[in-house]
């Protein structure tokens, strides 16, 4: 599954801080994924392993299904924790953009009044 910034960022620096935490992300999910890769293959080794017994396979495959079965777990929070980190970028730009334009639209209100007290003045 991939997850892609819609977000539309224009600051270089913003834009190169989010590479370099998207690179750290995809680390640590292609890490978890080496890990599941890994054990599958010791599935089927294990399948193929003549040397041992059939008791002793079932429970080697049922030791490694588990294992898979956390990893995976793994790569499902992993991918739900980045989706949650960049909800949460998306709000506080959001939220900050909100702020700034509060802000401007405060100046704006008080310039007027000035402008208008100004105005009456010279009239």
């Amino acid at each position: 599954m991939n997850i892609t910034n819609s977000t539309g960022v224009n600051s270089t620096s913003t834009c190169q801080s989010q590479s370099s935490v998207n690179a750290n992300q995809d680390s640590q999910i292609q890490s978890i994924k080496e890990q599941i890769s890994a054990v599958q293959k010791e599935i089927k080794e294990v399948s193929n392993d003549k040397d041992l017994s059939s008791e002793q396979k079932t429970e080697k495959q049922k030791e490694l299904q588990q294992q898979l079965q956390n990893l995976n777990s793994q790569l499902l929070q992993r991918k739900i924790e980045i989706q949650q980190e960049k909800r949460e970028k998306v709000l506080s730009k959001s939220k900050k953009q909100e702020s700034t334009l509060l802000e401007t639209t405060l100046q704006n209100q008080e310039t007027t009044k000035i402008l208008g007290k100004y105005i009456d003045k010279k009239l």
